[in-house]
């Protein structure tokens, strides 16, 4: 999965995420939003580390030959392995042991 970009936070910036899904020789489009609750982590230090998105959108004319409720699943998955971004991409590196959290410790959901 790879995220294209998000707006600049100068021109009303919506904290919207856009995201291609490869999927099954297929690029879906799909918009995110992160949730921030008072259930959602604040600090790199909470354990588990707790992360929400919420699902905007998926480009239908993307899924028209996939099912739907599988693109979710495979979704869900993206997301977990994903993680938190940069907090746990240098767990191994000493530099960045005291920002990074152990993939161990993520909770990713999805509301749909």
């Amino acid at each position: 999965m790879v995220q294209l970009h998000l707006d600049d936070h100068r021109e009303g910036w919506k904290e919207d995420i856009y995201f291609i899904l490869h999927y099954k020789n297929t690029d879906i489009e799909v918009v995110l939003k992160k949730i921030r609750d008072k259930e959602t982590s604040s600090k790199v230090y909470h354990n588990p580390f707790i992360k929400k998105w919420k699902l905007l959108s998926i480009n239908e004319e993307d899924i028209k030959d996939l099912d739907y409720d599988e693109v979710i699943a495979v979704l869900k998955e993206v997301l977990q392995a994903y993680g938190v971004g940069d907090l746990d991409e240098n767990f191994n590196n000493p530099n960045y042991k005291d920002i990074v959290v152990p993939k161990k410790n993520i909770q990713v959901t999805l509301e749909v």
